[in-house]
C-alpha cells in the first residue's frame, strides 16, 4: 500500500500543480490507513515525511478564494497532517504521539477516533 501512496505523491510532485491537492489527500489517507501502528521501517518515514511536507504545502490552497470558505477540506488537510505526523512516531514512543494534538489545541488522544474515520 505504501506503493500505491508513492505513486499518487509523485504524480502530485510531477504535475507540480497545487490543484492537484487531492492526490496528496489520498497519499495520506492510504498512509494512515495502511500504518495504524506508525512507521517501523526508515522507507516508511521517509515516505511519511515526504507526504507530510506536501501536505504542508497543500495547506496553501486553502487560502486562495474558491477554497477559503472550504471548512470540510481545511480540516481534512489539518486531520491528514495531524494523521502522517504521529504516525511517523513509532510505536515505542507512543507516549509523544499522544502529545500531537496539543500542538494545535487539542486535548491529549483527541485524534485517535479522528484517525480511523480518515
Amino acid at each position: 500500500m505504501i506503493t500505491e501512496a508513492k505513486k499518487k505523491i509523485e504524480e502530485y510532485e510531477t504535475k507540480n500543480d497545487v490543484h492537484q491537492f487531492k492526490l496528496v489527500l489520498d497519499a495520506a489517507s492510504i498512509f494512515i490507513s495502511s500504518l495504524t501502528h506508525g512507521v517501523s521501517t526508515e522507507s516508511e518515514l521517509e515516505m511519511g515525511i515526504r507526504i507530510y511536507k506536501n501536505l504542508l504545502s497543500v495547506n496553501m490552497i486553502t487560502s486562495l478564494h474558491q477554497y477559503e470558505y472550504d471548512y470540510d477540506l481545511q480540516n481534512e488537510i489539518l486531520y491528514k497532517k495531524l494523521g502522517v505526523f504521529r504516525l511517523c512516531i513509532p510505536e515505542t514512543h507512543k507516549a509523544l504521539r499522544g502529545l500531537t494534538e496539543t500542538l494545535v489545541g487539542m486535548s491529549e488522544g483527541e485524534m485517535d477516533p479522528i484517525i480511523k474515520t480518515l
